[in-house]
């Protein structure tokens, strides 16, 4: 099996995170593998911000728990459940953000986010593609938030991807060879 393919089916959801920083080149590295994302019609209308900045970090994390313990009980108490940081203290979140110009920008954004996991697969730290940080962009600190985060006027959130060193044992999922067919 060649080395992409033993990044694809090695990467899985760390939820869990060590306090060891992540050095600048490999956040450098995974940027530009977002960046060569393909775009529909090549319009790349995203833009990745990387957020390392750990009182920023702090105050998404708080922004999403108040909303998730006022509006979505069962995902507070889910997270609570995994140790109560709805961003299992990772160190980096790759912040992606959308144009929204094309009719094609919520694939565009998943494969970028889909670049980025297996960048930071090949690089040796964990992942997870976190939808869940949406709702701190539509709460009412959104202005707020999309401020601190130097969100390009224009852009809105569409996804982003927390990385860091695992702090956790973790193994991709098992795949389900009948969900996929060929026909002839």
């Amino acid at each position: 099996m060649n080395e992409t393919l033993k990044t694809i089916h090695a990467r899985c959801a760390c939820r869990r995170y060590s306090d060891k920083p992540v050095e600048r080149e490999k956040i450098d590295e995974i940027l530009k593998a977002a960046l060569a994302a393909p775009s529909g019609l090549n319009k790349q209308g995203w833009r990745i911000i990387a957020i390392i900045n750990k009182e920023l970090m702090a105050d998404l994390e708080a922004e999403e728990m108040r909303l998730l313990k006022a509006g979505d009980p069962a995902g507070y108490q889910r997270i609570l459940s995994r140790g109560g940081v709805a961003f299992y203290n990772a160190p980096v979140m790759f912040l992606i953000v959308s144009d929204k110009q094309s009719t094609y920008w919520p694939m565009d954004c998943a494969i970028v986010a889909q670049n980025i996991a297996l960048a930071a697969t090949s690089l040796g730290l964990g992942n997870v593609i976190c939808a869940m940080s949406s709702m701190i962009f539509a709460g009412d600190k959104k202005e707020e938030f999309i401020r601190r985060c130097e969100v390009p006027e224009g852009f809105s959130y569409a996804l982003s991807v927390l990385a860091g060193y695992a702090d956790m044992d973790s193994k991709a999922h098992e795949i389900d060879p009948d969900k996929a067919v060929v026909l002839a």
